[in-house]
């Protein structure tokens, strides 16, 4: 677990009022598999070649933005262009996304296997007293399930927010801020976001909340468990460092290695407001 440093501020009075935590990679799929899997599929259906790496780069955005951007990128843009003379624009990731949907809610039947840990630390946190909100990239159709079979796993959430609740996702605010609307929580910085994904970290800094990633469980590890459990201790120590290194870059104030150790950490955020703290992103412009 390592916390990252930031300077005090002269507020000494404050609680924290809620845990707003992603879906996939932090409380469900280990290693965030189930978009990949569609998003190489989606593209290889087009004879257009998209490495593993590309199809995880974006992850954390919503789903048809997350097409968009590996769209975007040079060698995709290359390689559809020399296949049909022009680079995909509107219409061509309109019909890359009405093949995405079908397919990820067959594959997410798959993939719906809470974290290790999950379930326990949302009722730890939910005695507590903290109000427990969610957001994810995923459509609300596609959640749909998802959120079912959580409860039946014996994790439930007070709200989610899904990409088609608002009008951009990550990593703008705004699934952030309704989610606390729902919950009828404030301020900002009484909220802590939980993501393993990048773009979740910005999500949350520019909603002015404190931020923990997951290294090892989610998108930026993106092993399955068996596959983690297997790696080699200093194969394993040398991703999780420069993980938490892409973290302390996107803004996070916290990293750990998954949501099994969330509440230890909720105890670090504690201590740091008693002690006149406030989430980086107030020292950085994210707030």
């Amino acid at each position: 677990m390592s916390f990252f440093l930031y300077e005090s501020c002269t507020m000494t009075s404050a609680s924290l009022h809620s845990v707003l935590f992603d879906w996939a990679g932090t409380l469900i799929d280990p290693g965030s598999v189930a978009p990949v899997v569609v998003f190489q599929k989606i593209f290889e259906h087009q004879g257009i070649p998209v490495t593993l790496a590309q199809a995880r780069e974006p992850m954390g955005m919503g789903k048809r933005e997350h097409i968009a951007a590996i769209c975007r990128m040079p060698t995709v843009e290359s390689a559809w262009k020399e296949r049909y003379g022009q680079i995909p624009g509107d219409s061509e990731i309109d019909e890359l996304y009405r093949q995405f949907l079908p397919l990820q809610l067959e594959t997410l039947a798959h993939h719906d296997r809470l974290i290790e840990g999950a379930a326990e630390a949302v009722r730890e946190l939910r005695r507590q007293g903290l109000a427990i909100g969610s957001s994810t990239g995923y459509t609300r159709a596609l959640m749909e399930p998802l959120l079912k079979s959580a409860r039946q796993q014996g994790l439930e959430v007070d709200c989610c927010i899904c990409s088609d609740d608002v009008p951009a996702g990550r990593p703008k605010p705004w699934m952030i801020h309704l989610a606390l609307q729902r919950l009828d929580r404030f301020p900002a910085w009484g909220a802590v976001v939980v993501d393993d994904t990048l773009v979740g970290i910005r999500a949350g800094s520019h909603a002015g909340c404190w931020t923990v990633a997951v290294s090892e469980s989610g998108n930026e590890m993106g092993l399955p468990a068996d596959q983690l459990a297997a790696m080699p201790k200093p194969q394993r120590e040398r991703r999780r460092e420069e993980i938490e290194r892409r973290f302390a870059e996107a803004g996070a104030d916290l990293v750990i290695a998954s949501v099994a150790q969330l509440p230890q950490a909720i105890e670090q955020i504690r201590d740091g407001i008693h002690r006149g703290r406030l989430p980086r992103a107030f020292h950085h412009g994210g707030g």
